[in-house]
Formats: C-alpha cells, structure tokens, sequence
C-alpha cells in the first residue's frame, strides 16, 4: 500500500494540479519485471547475431581463399 500512499501524496501536491490524461501504472514493479525479460531477450539475439556475423565471416573468407589461385 505505500505505493498507493505516494500516488495520492503526489497527486495532492501542490505542484500536480496541472496533470491531465495521464496512466500511472501502480503494479507493485512488474513493468520493470517485464522491461528485465525484453532486456535479456535482446541480450540474447545479440548474442545470437554476434555468432552469426562470425559465421558469415569465416565462410567469407573461405570463399575468399578459394576464389585466390
């Protein structure tokens, strides 16, 4: 409940009178959960492309020193 606690105390503040059409996701942090997952998901594909550029390297080179008489 603190999380809703600092929403109200914000959004009395005198400073908060001008918000308007806005979402403010109280979800207790599963949006950073969910950011962490799409993170290591990219991490992962980065990986993944880092071996295939390597990949397509060697066999560049290998047709490369085929082609070279």
């Amino acid at each position: 409940m603190p999380e809703l606690q600092n929403l109200a105390a914000f959004l009395m503040a005198d400073g908060c009178e001008f918000l308007t059409g806005q979402t403010i996701a109280v979800d207790g942090g599963a949006n950073l959960v969910q950011r962490r997952i799409v993170q290591r998901a990219v991490q992962v594909g980065r990986r993944e492309w880092a071996r295939a550029r390597e990949a397509i390297k060697a066999q560049t080179e290998k047709d490369k020193s085929q082609r070279s008489v």
